[in-house]
């Protein structure tokens, strides 16, 4: 069975606040992203990491309607984005053999894109939504000058979900902890156990929320969908 991990636990220091409760077209911005995870296919549970700080505040004043929109456990995150996933890996019940990794401020996921990725993760054991480069690529020295070109056509920018067998992704943080290794996201925890990770194809619409002026993209985007 399908279960989703939100990744909300990080402080958003580079937004200035709390990201997910920041109001977008009159509710928080999680509520968009929830919503659109109830549009998957067989989704069986859903926990949101959460500040270890915040927790006992949020759900106070926003547990109701998380439970509402679908969230089945809230969790407290951890000091990097690994810990907090592996707290929502733990938090899921025994039942849940595949899982879906989503960042919580990307509320304009493609829904069709996100059961494709679960497919394949079914077909392949691990899958992420990404999108190819466009533009031409860099590589810069320490200096900001270019030493070189970066083959376009191998490079894709990645996003969320990102899917995999749940047994999978278990040893692949187990081994990332042994090692003291950090990686940026779940794919590059598998990519080091020797799991092979497919890439299934997204859009451009699917913006993560980072800085304030992210906002005034995904609010155009949610409102053309009204």
């Amino acid at each position: 069975m399908l279960g989703v991990v939100l990744t909300a636990g990080g402080a958003g220091i580079r937004f200035g606040g709390e990201k997910i409760l920041v109001p977008v077209l009159g509710e928080p911005l999680v509520f968009h992203t929830l919503r659109r995870i109830g549009r998957m296919a067989d989704v069986a549970e859903i926990v949101l990491t959460l500040p270890a700080a915040r927790l006992r505040a949020i759900d106070a004043e926003y547990g109701a309607g998380l439970t509402d929109a679908g969230v089945t456990k809230l969790v407290a995150g951890g000091a990097t984005r690994q810990q907090s996933v592996r707290n929502g890996i733990d938090a899921l019940s025994a039942r849940i053999d595949l899982v879906a990794v989503h960042d919580a401020v990307r509320p304009v996921f493609s829904v069709a894109a996100a059961d494709r990725a679960v497919a394949e993760a079914r077909r392949m054991g691990a899958a992420i939504v990404a999108v190819p480069a466009r533009d031409t690529l860099k590589k810069v020295d320490s200096g900001l000058g270019i030493v070189g070109t970066v083959e376009r056509r191998t490079v894709w920018h990645a996003e969320t979900p990102q899917v995999a067998r749940r047994d999978l992704l278990l040893r692949a943080f187990a081994s990332a902890s042994i090692e003291d290794f950090t990686g940026t996201d779940e794919a590059s925890l598998l990519e080091r156990i020797g799991q092979r990770v497919v890439v299934v194809k997204g859009d451009s619409f699917n913006v993560k929320v980072t800085e304030r002026e992210d906002l005034a993209v995904v609010e155009a985007l949610l409102s053309g969908e009204r």
